[in-house]
C-alpha cells in the first residue's frame, strides 16, 4: 500500500511560551511537533499550495520548515522514524503491522509495534525533565504495554490505529464490523466514547493539547506531539469547510498541480528545476473528463 508524501510537514518550534506564563528559570527551549497525515507535500500554504492553513504557515514562518525529511512508504514506519532517530527496520515497524507478509511475522524488528530495543524522544526528553504530552494519531502499539503512556509520554489522548472517522461517531477506518469501535485511549485507559465536544478530530486533538500545556505551567519545558488524522481517509470534512472552497477546484488537477510547483519554487521549499512528476498510468488529462 503506497501512500502519497506521508507526514509532509513537521514544524519544530523552540522557545513558544505563552505570552501569560510565569518566567522559568530552566531556559531550556519548549517544543511542539506537528504531524499531518497522509497530506501532500505542497498542500498548504507555506509550502507552496492553495489551501488556506494561516496557522499552520504562521508557525512555519516563524520556526523551522522540513523540506528533506526522510519518509517511508507508508505511515507509521516513517512515524517510528521520526520518534526514535533509527531505521524502522531497527525500531520494530519494518513494515506496517497491517501489511506484514508471512515471511516477515515474527522477526526481529518487524514486530509492528515499537519494541524494546529503542527509546523515544519523549522518553528521552522526560528522563531530562521535560513535561510530555501528546494528542492525535499514535499507530504505533495497539495496548497497554505500547501506548504512548508507556512510550514517553506524560499524558495522551490518542488513536491507536491508522484511521477513524473524523468525527465522534468512533467508526474506524479499517474494521470486518460495524459494531467495532475505533481504539481511542487518553493515558492508560482505553474510551468507550468520546468526550461530547469532540465535533472534528484536528480540533479537538488542538483543544485537548492546550488543555495538557495548561495543566501545569512550571518550571519545567516541554514537548508536546500534535498528531493529526486528517487528511487520513475517509475523507470528511465540516460542512462550512466544504462549502469555502466551492467552485475552488473547478479549474482541475493539472493546473492546481502546476500553480503548487510554480508556487513552492517561488518560497524556496522546492528547487529551481524541479518539475512535476509523472503521472500515474491511468492518468487522464482534466481537459478530456466529462463534467459528470
Amino acid at each position: 500500500m503506497i501512500r502519497s508524501i506521508l507526514l509532509a510537514s513537521v514544524f519544530l518550534l523552540a522557545a513558544c511560551d505563552a505570552a501569560d506564563s510565569p518566567p522559568r528559570t530552566d531556559d531550556r527551549p519548549n517544543v511542539l511537533v506537528i504531524v499531518v497525515d497522509d497530506m501532500g507535500f505542497n498542500d498548504i500554504g507555506s509550502f507552496g499550495g492553495e489551501i488556506e492553513t494561516p496557522n499552520l504557515d504562521a508557525l512555519a514562518k516563524n520556526g523551522i520548515r522540513f523540506a528533506d525529511f526522510r519518509v517511508a512508504p507508508t505511515c507509521s514506519p516513517t512515524r517510528s522514524i521520526l520518534l526514535t532517530g533509527v531505521d524502522n527496520h531497527l525500531n520494530g515497524l519494518g513494515n506496517m503491522l497491517e501489511e506484514l507478509s508471512p515471511n516477515q511475522k515474527g522477526r526481529p524488528g518487524y514486530e509492528g509495534v515499537l519494541n524494546e530495543r529503542v527509546v523515544t524522544i519523549a522518553t528521552m526528553l522526560r528522563d531530562s525533565g521535560y513535561r510530555t504530552m501528546l494528542s492525535g494519531k499514535w499507530h504505533l502499539g495497539f495496548d497497554e504495554t505500547t501506548v504512548p503512556v508507556a512510550k514517553g509520554f506524560d499524558r495522551s489522548f490518542t488513536l491507536l490505529q491508522g484511521g477513524a472517522s473524523h468525527f465522534g461517531d468512533m467508526k474506524p477506518a479499517y474494521a470486518p464490523s460495524p459494531e467495532i469501535k475505533a481504539n481511542y485511549w487518553e493515558d492508560d485507559q482505553k474510551l468507550a466514547s468520546l468526550p461530547d465536544d469532540f465535533e472534528y478530530s484536528s480540533q479537538y486533538y488542538v483543544d485537548r493539547l492546550i488543555d495538557y500545556l495548561e495543566e501545569d505551567r512550571g518550571d519545567a519545558p516541554f514537548f508536546a506531539y500534535l498528531s493529526y488524522t486528517a487528511p487520513h481517509w475517509p475523507l470528511q470534512a465540516p460542512a462550512e469547510a466544504i462549502e469555502r472552497y466551492h467552485g475552488r477546484y473547478d479549474e482541475g488537477y493539472d493546473v492546481v498541480a502546476e500553480r503548487r510547483l510554480e508556487k513552492g519554487i517561488e518560497l524556496g521549499v522546492l528547487p529551481e528545476h524541479a518539475v512535476l512528476g509523472p503521472t500515474p498510468p491511468k492518468y487522464r488529462p482534466w481537459a478530456t473528463l466529462t463534467d459528470e
